[in-house]
């Protein structure tokens, strides 16, 4: 509650190694309700039914190894986790990852993981919820800083046919040097 306040009252945790990592998902368990959850290495995965509606989607969070001898075993668990077709599916988080060298706001670009970043993205059928309001999401917060974007939206065809014309905006940065991500639907 001290967390979340009186509103969010469920949660779903993957705790962190050290200090990095973690995932913390909350809901209001009036308006939504979760089945089928688990917990893997890197992600959180449950299905989601939203009160007011019929349509069920799977929704994942993840938080990607910073590590970069790391990085493949996650790309194999989003592989993995990938739902049979039909099923809406939206995968959000700190994937600790670019796929285009313009996510980086300098060369120091590893192209070998960009491409196998992007390989998984077409193996899992997944497009990107567009960013709105800013081009980069973390920065190491140095004098002269590396700026990179690391958090991302996103969904499958079949999540997009069910929730059209949704965005993402970057909220401000608070007490961490990432932006926290707010998932909209356009006017």
């Amino acid at each position: 509650m001290e967390t979340f306040g009186h509103y969010l009252d469920s949660y779903l945790e993957l705790g962190a190694q050290g200090t990095r990592g973690g995932i913390l998902l909350a809901w209001n368990k009036d308006m939504i309700s979760m089945s089928n959850a688990v917990n893997r290495v890197f992600t959180i995965s449950a299905m989601i039914k939203v009160a007011s509606s019929d349509t069920q989607f799977l929704m994942t969070t993840c938080y990607g190894p910073a590590d970069d001898h790391r990085k493949e075993d996650f790309l194999a668990e989003l592989n993995a986790i990938k739902p049979t077709v039909g099923v809406p599916w939206i995968i959000l988080g700190d994937f600790n990852l670019i796929y285009q060298a313009s996510d980086k706001n300098n060369l120091n670009l590893n192209r070998r993981l960009m491409g196998k970043f992007r390989r998984a993205l077409d193996e899992c059928e997944l497009m990107e919820i567009a960013l709105q309001n800013r081009k980069y999401t973390w920065s190491n917060e140095r004098e002269n800083p590396t700026l990179v974007r690391l958090d991302r939206v996103f969904c499958n065809h079949e999540w997009e046919t069910a929730f059209p014309n949704f965005t993402s905006n970057a909220l401000a940065m608070g007490a961490s040097d990432h932006c926290p991500l707010f998932l909209t639907r356009k006017d």
